[in-house]
Parts: C-alpha cells; structure tokens; sequence
C-alpha cells in the first residue's frame, strides 16, 4: 500500500506491530517496520520524521546486511530530498558496492537514486546511464514497479536537459503503475 501511495492506511497499524513486537522483547522485524513508518512520513511530506524512523531502523541492523543496505537507501534518498546530492551520491555507489557483492536486491532502485543525485548536480550523462541500468536490471527480474520508477527518472533526467525520454516507454511507465494501483510517484528530487 506505501508504494501505492495509501500509506496514511497502514502507518497506525504499523505503529501498533512495533509496540507489540517491542513488549514481546522481538526486535528483528522492528527495524523492517520502522523503515515503512518512515516511509509513510516521507510519502506525507514529513522528512525530519522519515529521517529519524530510518535513523532509528539504521541503528537497529548490522553492516553489510540486507535490512542496513535498505535503511541507508532511504536515508540517502533522504539525502537527496534535502538537497545534498552528493551524500546521495556517495551512499548509493557504496550501497551498490556492498549489493553487487552479495547478489543485489536492491540494485535498480539504488541505480535509480544514484542517477536522480547525479541528475541533481547536472552530471547527466552519468544519470542517464544509471536510469537505463536501472529499467534493465528491474526488467530482467520482472519487477514492473521498479522499471516504471526509473523510467519516469530518466524522463525528469531528460527533462532537466529540455528533452522527452521515449514516449512509448514513458506509456509503459503510466500504465505499469495504473495497472499495479499507484495513485502517486514521488521520485526523490531535491528541494
């Protein structure tokens, strides 16, 4: 539902799932939790909320591990968002670093934000090539949300030189995203 931009739906019940798992002294999944709290805030437009429940999340995972490299994606994006392109920069490609040598659950969308940072301090042709990363790792693993997002980056990427990505690709991006229940994508812009 966070992805579908109806994250005011769940954020309470989320909440009550970390109180439950705290009282029962069961901290694994609470930093999993935290992460989409914080994600609900960023989705309401509050950042210093995100940042904290991600900076929270952070503390409670180890080095190298999946949960870390997801709570620091999102503390770059954050990062992003607030308009420090290159911290943005910096976490991504040592997040990158630390997917590709495990695997990379995670790669297209830190392809994305990286190319977004890039992007943000007129690096474009770096940006560009990131994006198109992106939509093939997310298309070679079939994951449809995930080559719509960098899509629609590489479009703000082309926008940003006074250009138009490829319509037919920006299409399959709309309709990828209507067809998955998105009401919204807020790609991580600076502010």
């Amino acid at each position: 539902l966070i992805d579908q931009g109806r994250g005011e739906e769940v954020v309470d019940g989320v909440r009550d799932v970390i109180r439950v798992w705290r009282s029962v002294g069961h901290p694994d999944p609470v930093a999993g939790a935290l992460v989409n709290v914080g994600r609900c805030a960023l989705e309401s437009g509050d950042l210093d909320e995100a940042i904290a429940r991600f900076t929270e999340a952070h503390s409670l995972t180890t080095s190298g591990s999946s949960a870390r490299v997801l709570t620091d994606y999102w503390l770059a994006e954050c990062a992003l968002r607030t308009g420090d392109a290159d911290v943005a920069i910096r976490s991504a490609t040592e997040l990158l670093a630390v997917e590709q040598a495990s695997g990379g659950t995670y790669l297209p969308q830190l392809y994305r934000l990286r190319g977004l940072a890039l992007a943000a301090i007129d690096r474009f042709d770096e940006a560009i090539n990131d994006e198109l990363t992106s939509i093939r790792i997310a298309r070679e693993r079939g994951a449809a949300f995930d080559a719509a997002q960098a899509i629609l980056a590489l479009d703000a990427c082309h926008a940003a030189l006074g250009a138009r990505a490829d319509a037919a690709m920006r299409d399959e991006a709309y309709a990828t995203l209507k067809r998955l229940g998105v009401r919204d994508v807020q790609l991580p812009l600076p502010a």
